[in-house]
């Protein structure tokens, strides 16, 4: 599987490619066709230089007479292994000055790395099959669900709808996938919206599912499913995509994180689930936003439009686009609280003062007022009483 790397400069998911910028930096290298060589598209790695090229090429006219066209075209390019993770690939751009200089890093990616790749894959593929096959219900996750593949209403089975969202099993030696529908509930305790900026500057909102990556499931509630073949030559392979079973709509089922001993997690995996910010007290949000500022080595933030400027405690700062339900909550809660700036020290201080004895010194004075007062009236209804007698 996969991991989702979002561009370091524009936030968008690296896809098809991750492009090497520089200090070790991930790109997405769109835009590149349209001048925009900000993501890293047509840039030597070694000096930055854009280099514009173009070649000629054989193609039809709409008469379909056969033409020469002049067209833009990449840049020389190799695949690389990153230095940080020697398994992830890299696409890298090299001007004509540095390529042969390029071609001979030890970074290259070979044939001799996608052979130790594939023996990678099917070692664990081998593990997660013995797992699923010595636990039942046992299912494991078979995509990173937050990538904007999820597609909702992928394919019909008997008019309800089913995402990209299934789970692969294994039942009597049989592999197949376990398929949920979109609009079931058990899925609401994993779905999340997220926002995300077009290059036209628009916002389209997407529905993410918070689903880890290698992550193992107990499913209980399908036991009874039936197993079906997904296809007319089915029962000649035994992968996932080869049979099936169908949850329905109405089906009753569960679905629980667990670790790779098959032990159902403690902590809840939704980190993102939606919740309504508006329904949380001053003091709750406060208590929220210290507690992210400290998981997060953050000093100070502002906000400024569409945009999270964060500095944190090591003095290094940087603009993050609000493009995911994470920032969009601490906008909201930073909103909430009448400010576009927040600082560290300063919701320190809150919670200090909100908890110290003192922050209940006004409640106290107001009590002692008001029994002195009480005591006063009762004092004087007995005097009265005593001279009418």
């Amino acid at each position: 599987m996969t991991e989702i790397i979002k561009c370091n400069n524009c936030g968008k998911e690296c896809f098809p490619y991750i492009y090497k910028g520089s200090n070790n930096t991930y790109l997405c290298g769109q835009g590149w066709t349209k001048g925009n060589n900000a993501c890293g598209g047509n840039v030597c790695f070694k000096c930055g230089k854009i280099e514009t090229r173009t070649e000629w090429r054989k193609e039809e006219d709409c008469c379909r007479n056969e033409v020469m066209r002049e067209r833009e075209v990449e840049m020389f390019y190799q695949t690389e292994k990153d230095e940080n993770d020697p398994d992830r690939q890299l696409k890298v751009y090299y001007c004509d000055e540095h390529k042969e200089e390029a071609k001979k890093s030890p970074l290259v990616w070979t044939r001799a790395d996608t052979e130790r790749i594939e023996r990678q894959k099917e070692q664990k593929k081998s593990e997660i099959e013995e797992k699923l096959n010595n636990q039942k219900r046992l299912f494991y996750c078979q995509d990173v669900y937050p990538s904007a593949s999820v597609i909702e209403g992928f394919r019909k089975i008997e008019g309800v709808e089913y995402g990209c969202l299934y789970f692969w099993g294994k039942e009597n030696g049989r592999n197949f996938n376990l398929l949920v529908p979109d609009t079931h509930p058990v899925l609401n305790n994993f779905k999340y919206q997220e926002k995300v900026k077009n290059d036209d500057g628009s916002k389209s909102e997407y529905t993410r599912y918070n689903f880890k990556k290698n992550q193992f499931y107990l499913v209980e509630g399908v036991d009874n499913l039936l197993l079906e073949a997904r296809g007319p030559n089915a029962s000649q392979y035994n992968v996932p995509d080869s049979h099936a079973k169908v949850v329905g709509s109405s089906d009753k089922i569960t679905i629980t994180p667990v670790d790779n001993e098959g032990n159902p997690e403690k902590e809840n995996p939704v980190e993102n689930k939606p919740t309504d910010n508006f329904s949380k007290s001053t003091k709750e949000i406060k208590e929220f936003l210290l507690q992210w500022f400290q998981k997060n080595s953050i000093k100070s933030i502002k906000l400024e439009g569409d945009k999270l400027v964060i500095e944190c405690i090591n003095s290094k700062k940087e603009s993050k686009e609000i493009n995911n339900q994470e920032l969009e909550k601490i906008k909201s809660f930073t909103e909430k609280l009448g400010k576009n700036e927040l600082t560290l020290s300063d919701l320190e201080q809150s919670n200090s003062s909100s908890n110290s004895p003192n922050s209940n010194k006004g409640l106290y004075i107001g009590l002692a007022v008001v029994a002195v007062l009480a005591v006063g009236i009762i004092a004087w209804l007995l005097m009265r009483n005593k001279k009418e007698k």
